[in-house]
């Protein structure tokens, strides 16, 4: 494969046959390309590291943050309680907590944030939160949560043919041209 310059009449992917230049690529081979550990680091720099969950599926019995927040150098540990109004990043479906309250869902939830002055002090904090876990039977397949009746959003309605003068009905907005 032959590898070519592209210019601006050609596509960003260049023609059958070749492979355009990488835009960053004469940079790299010539080592002046800017990497994150290349940048100065601003003077108010946290580090973050995140508590996340062992278990697929468990009940939070006990959660005490304490010991790491009473710890040099730590500028905040934060939990579920600490997040104010809802405790929501699904983007689309309300369906996905940004710190796990109650229940944890998956592996790798997470838990609690700690933002330290350094990633040691991060990293060492992390060890002081005193986390609990209730494991409980995690659902993992289709037939599991149907009969568990657990669902990943909320149930939509299924859509036949003819229903729509039925939404009509009850459009909030109905835009004619």
């Amino acid at each position: 494969m032959k590898h070519e310059r592209t210019d601006s009449s050609s596509s960003q992917w260049g023609q059958v046959g070749t492979s355009p230049l990488h835009i960053s690529g004469r940079s790299h081979v010539m080592g002046r390309s800017e990497f994150i550990d290349d940048i100065p680091k601003p003077r108010n720099l946290l580090y973050v590291k995140i508590l996340t969950s062992p278990l697929a599926h468990g009940k939070i019995s006990k959660l005490n943050v304490e010991k790491a927040r009473e710890m040099p150098g730590v500028m905040a540990v934060l939990t579920a309680k600490d997040i104010p109004g809802e405790n929501q990043i699904g983007g689309i479906i309300k369906d996905e907590v940004c710190l796990a309250q109650e229940q944890v869902h998956f592996v790798g939830e997470p838990v609690a944030i700690v933002a330290a002055e350094t990633i040691e002090e991060a990293e060492a904090a992390l060890e002081l939160i005193e986390l609990q876990l209730e494991e409980e039977i995690p659902v993992l397949t289709i037939k599991d949560a149907i009969a568990k009746n657990q669902y990943v959003g909320p149930v939509r309605k299924k859509l036949k043919k003819g229903m729509w003068k039925q939404f009509l009905q009850t459009a909030q907005t109905i835009w004619k041209e």
